[in-house]
């Protein structure tokens, strides 16, 4: 039995704790080891719609395409100025979309109420597991506004 027992190395054992998959990224003049959870929320009621989830170097820009949806109860596209092109007004205006709202206010909070609902660091090593648990954050958001918006409108 123990001569079936293959011998891993110290190096071997350490680069299977390693996270291979992240990437580097500076916000507010520090680095940061990380993912990026990209969103896509509904106007009307804040809940997230759709998430991808990519590496901290991924700008936010590469994402751009993937995230506007036609069911969404606005036309409006909240985003900064890293979003702003020619090529990125010219996909928006293409979609029917306006080409960039000046208020942020409707992405922000749910950022900032993620960050109150868990932890800084995501525990996981890998894009799929971070993938995951990023979008178990994102459900666990969407449920407590659903709570929320039940208690308003039972008021």
């Amino acid at each position: 039995m123990h001569g079936l027992r293959q011998e891993l190395s110290w190096c071997d054992n350490k680069g299977c704790q390693k996270d291979t998959e992240a990437r580097w990224t500076k916000k507010h003049s520090r680095s940061h080891f990380a993912y990026k959870n990209h969103i896509q929320i509904d106007h009307d009621n804040k809940l997230i719609r759709d998430y991808q989830v990519t590496d901290a170097s991924v700008h936010d820009a590469q994402v751009f395409a993937d995230l506007p949806d036609d069911s969404n109860t606005s036309k409006d596209v909240w985003a900064d100025s890293a979003y702003r092109s020619e090529e990125k007004v010219a996909f928006l205006k293409a979609q029917g979309k306006r080409t960039r709202s000046k208020v942020r206010s409707r992405v922000e909070p749910v950022f900032g109420a993620q960050r109150n609902l868990h932890r800084k660091a995501v525990p996981c090593i890998c894009i799929t597991r971070t993938s995951m648990h990023i979008g178990l954050m994102n459900l666990r958001y969407n449920m407590r506004r659903l709570c929320f918006l039940a208690r308003v409108s039972a008021s």
